[in-house]
């Protein structure tokens, strides 16, 4: 699995051709940003985009690290 894109909550997400996902299935992220924290977050798959590729949406809040406000 390798992200291609991100842009707010929806990821584009490259798969090998016999790992492709289905609609609706969940992927998960994990990892760490580029303070070291750790992400830990769960997107759906919203539709098949050719060439082992998905778009998925995230129905989880990463709040990031650099932020000014603390309160968002």
């Amino acid at each position: 699995m390798c992200i291609s894109q991100i842009i707010g909550p929806i990821l584009d997400v490259a798969f090998p051709p016999s790992k492709m996902p289905n609609i609706y299935n969940a992927l998960v992220v994990k990892g760490r940003d580029t303070a070291s924290q750790q992400i830990n977050v769960t997107c759906e798959v919203q539709q098949l985009l050719g060439n082992n590729r998905v778009k998925s949406c995230s129905y989880e809040h990463y709040k990031c690290s650099n932020k000014r406000n603390e309160n968002d």
